[in-house]
C-alpha cells in the first residue's frame, strides 16, 4: 500500500522526474562463486518461458502506477544471466516494456540519418543499387545501418526497411522517426495549403488527402510503421522547429510527436519510435509509404501485415520480377563488361525510367 502511494504521489510532482526500470531474470546456467543475487542455477531454458509470462504481467502492473509521459532514462538487467533467454524472448520482453513505457536515448543526443542526406553522419556510407531496390549502408557510432527500398510489384506500397545491429558491445536506446512531404499534386507550393492530414486510430498511420485534387478525386496517401507504440505529427513547422533545417529537425530533440493533425498546417507524415538494441542484436524498422483510390482501400492496405517478414516477401517478389523481364534476353559479346551491361542494366534503365 504505501509503495503504490509513493508510485502515484510520484507522478504529481512538478516537474514529474524520468523513471529508472530494472528488470530482473534470475537464471544461470552455472554459478559464480562471487554471486549474491536472488538466481536459479540451471541448464533447461524452458524454465524461463513460465517466468516471462509473469514478468510481462508484472510489467502492465507497475507501467499502470506511473504517468506514461514520464520517459524512461535508464533501463537495467540483471539478477543472474540476462543472455540466458532467447534472442525472440529479450525483443518480446523489450516489445513489452515499449508498449507500456516510453524510452528515450539520452546515450549521446547525436542526430544522424541513414543515408548521406539530410544529416550525415561522420561514419563510413556504402550505396548498393539492385534491380528494382537501392540499399544505403552506414556505420556511425557503434550502430550499423542498412536502409532497403523498394515497391511491392501487387500494391501501391513503397518499402523503407531500416535495420539496425548494435556493434557498441553495450546495450543502446536509438529513437528513430520516418519522415514524409505530402504534395498530392503537380507542385507542393500549390497543393499544400490544400492537403488535409489525419491519425488513423486503428492502424496508427498518418493520412494524407487533397480534395480539390480534381484529376485524382478521392484518392488518399498513407505512412505507417510496424510498430505499434509510436508518436506521430502532420505538421511540417513542428517537426522542423522555427530556424530549424531537416539537417537538425525539433523532433529529434523530443521525447514524442505531438500528435497534430488537421487542415491548415504544412502538411507533413512523420511517425517516431524507439528501439532499445542490445548488442549485437539486429532490430528491422519497417515504414510503408503508399496511395489508395480512396479511404476504404487505404484501410484495406494498411490491414495487411506489415513486419519485416512481409517486407522481405514483398522484396523477393520484386527480385523475382526483374529477373523474369531482364532474363527473357541473353547477349554474348567478347567482352565481359558489354556482356554485364547489355544483359541487366541497360534493359533496366530504360524499362525503369520510362
Amino acid at each position: 500500500v504505501e509503495y503504490r502511494a509513493a508510485a502515484l504521489a510520484s507522478n504529481t510532482k512538478s516537474p514529474p522526474g524520468p523513471l529508472s526500470l530494472y528488470v530482473h531474470i534470475p537464471f544461470c546456467d552455472t554459478l559464480c562463486f562471487y554471486c549474491g543475487c536472488n538466481k536459479v542455477v540451471t541448464k533447461n531454458r524452458a524454465r524461463a518461458a513460465p517466468y516471462l509470462q509473469r514478468l510481462h504481467k508484472e510489467i502492465a502492473l507497475q507501467a499502470a502506477l506511473f504517468d506514461r509521459a514520464r520517459p524512461v532514462d535508464q533501463l537495467h538487467w540483471g539478477g543472474g544471466t540476462p543472455t540466458f533467454i532467447s534472442h525472440d524472448e529479450m525483443r518480446a520482453l523489450m516489445a513489452k516494456t515499449r508498449e507500456h513505457f516510453t524510452l528515450r536515448d539520452d546515450d549521446s543526443g547525436r542526430i544522424w540519418s541513414p543515408t548521406l542526406l539530410p544529416c550525415r553522419g561522420e561514419g563510413s556510407s556504402r550505396i548498393r543499387h539492385g534491380f528494382g531496390y537501392t540499399v544505403y549502408e552506414h556505420v556511425e557510432d557503434g550502430i550499423e545501418s542498412a536502409l532497403w527500398v523498394h515497391v511491392a510489384t501487387d500494391a501501391p506500397i513503397k518499402y523503407a526497411v531500416l535495420k539496425l545491429r548494435n556493434l557498441s558491445g553495450r546495450t543502446r536506446r536509438l529513437s528513430v522517426i520516418g519522415y514524409v512531404e505530402w504534395v498530392l499534386g503537380d507542385l507542393r507550393g500549390k497543393s499544400l495549403m490544400h492537403v488535409v492530414t489525419e491519425h488513423d486510430p486503428e492502424t496508427g498511420a498518418v493520412l494524407g488527402r487533397n480534395p480539390y485534387n480534381t484529376e485524382f478525386d478521392g484518392r488518399v496517401g498513407f505512412f505507417d510503421v510496424d510498430e505499434s507504440l509510436r508518436s506521430v505529427t502532420g505538421d511540417r513547422v513542428e517537426f522542423i522547429g522555427r530556424n530549424g533545417s531537416m539537417a537538425r529537425p525539433a523532433a529529434a530533440g523530443r521525447a514524442r510527436l505531438s500528435g497534430r493533425v488537421g487542415a491548415g498546417l504544412d502538411p507533413c507524415a512523420a511517425i517516431g519510435i524507439t528501439v532499445s538494441l542490445i548488442d549485437d542484436i539486429e532490430h528491422a524498422v519497417v515504414f510503408r509509404l503508399g496511395a489508395a483510390r480512396d479511404e476504404a482501400q487505404a484501410r484495406s492496405l494498411l490491414r495487411q501485415p506489415r513486419d519485416a517478414a512481409a517486407a522481405q516477401k514483398a522484396l523477393q517478389a520484386v527480385q523475382a520480377y526483374w529477373r523474369e523481364m531482364l532474363g527473357a534476353i541473353q547477349v554474348r559479346t567478347p567482352d565481359a563488361a558489354v556482356d554485364v551491361l547489355a544483359n541487366g542494366w541497360l534493359l533496366y534503365q530504360v524499362i525503369a525510367s520510362r
